[in-house]
């Protein structure tokens, strides 16, 4: 009967190290889904056209290993660091596999300039927790 007070911190202590050991297991599991993205021979050519800044960005993003879902947008900045309405989506993909390579056009028309992009890569539909980012200065 007098050892019954171990059984609630006992309890406690193990709560703590399944949490702290699940936490550690999504970082990894974070880490490797980032590096397994290549970004690449991204480029931009947005230009002031008729009063409207306009064009894209493109590039290539290759994955090395498989994903149950990917999608990528592309966000615009202007040059004090507040978002734009503009966001491009430019992969959406269900059961992308290893290997595969995905063409990224991200299109922009606005009558502000961007000063930066960024894209965002998730593995997750609807997840607000990137996988893997880039930014890029305009």
């Amino acid at each position: 009967m007098n050892n019954l007070w171990f059984a609630p911190i006992i309890s406690i202590i193990l709560l703590v190290l399944v949490g702290v050991a699940g936490q550690s297991a999504y970082n990894n599991y974070i880490s490797s889904s980032s590096e397994a993205i290549n970004v690449n021979n991204i480029s931009s050519n947005i230009v002031l056209d008729y009063g409207y800044y306009t064009g894209e960005i493109t590039g290539f993003l290759t994955i090395s290993e498989d994903f149950d879902y990917l999608s990528a947008r592309i966000d615009f900045y202007d040059s004090s660091g507040a978002k734009m309405d503009n966001t491009a989506y430019v992969i959406t993909q269900d059961k992308a596999k290893a290997g595969e390579t995905f063409n990224i056009k991200g299109f922009y028309s606005n009558k502000e300039n961007p000063s930066q992009a960024i894209l965002t890569v998730y593995n997750e539909f609807g997840s607000t927790e990137p996988i893997y980012t880039l930014e890029m200065k305009l």
